[in-house]
């Protein structure tokens, strides 16, 4: 019998960034030559095909977040109808999800996060505006 292991698992904690990524909106750094950045997907990985978008209005609504990256489906997670400290609490939760995941997390607007499996591409764009800004 032949076995063949799931296209998507979350087994390792390595190539993940260490440094805060969800507490502050997306910048481009001095040393790009283009006006957006892409993750790139690994080789063996199935493409997510289904988004997911989650409002909860409490913590306790917040680890499904998790399954459903687990799914390897993409998240939108919107924060907006929960307190500040609960939201940085689902938060802190939500990126712990995604490291162990090897997934990543986004920040897209005040309390709006893309929660997105390893096997999907992100583009971030700016506009012209924008990245004239960040790299004076």
């Amino acid at each position: 019998m032949n076995f063949q292991a799931p296209a998507f698992h979350c087994d390792t904690f390595s190539h993940y960034p260490s440094d805060s990524f969800f507490s502050s909106p997306v910048n481009l750094s001095h040393q790009q030559s283009y006006p957006y950045r892409t993750t790139s997907v690994r080789e063996g990985y199935i493409q997510a095909s289904e988004v997911v978008i989650l409002e909860p209005q409490s913590f306790e609504e917040v680890p499904p977040a998790v399954q459903i990256l687990r799914n390897n489906k993409v998240v939108v997670l919107n924060l907006a109808h929960m307190m500040n400290a609960e939201a940085q609490r689902s938060i802190d939760f939500i990126a712990g999800g995604a490291y162990m995941c090897q997934g990543s997390l986004e920040k897209i607007d005040a309390n709006i996060f893309l929660l997105t499996p390893q096997s999907t591409n992100i583009r971030v764009e700016a506009s012209q505006a924008q990245t004239a800004t960040d790299l004076e």
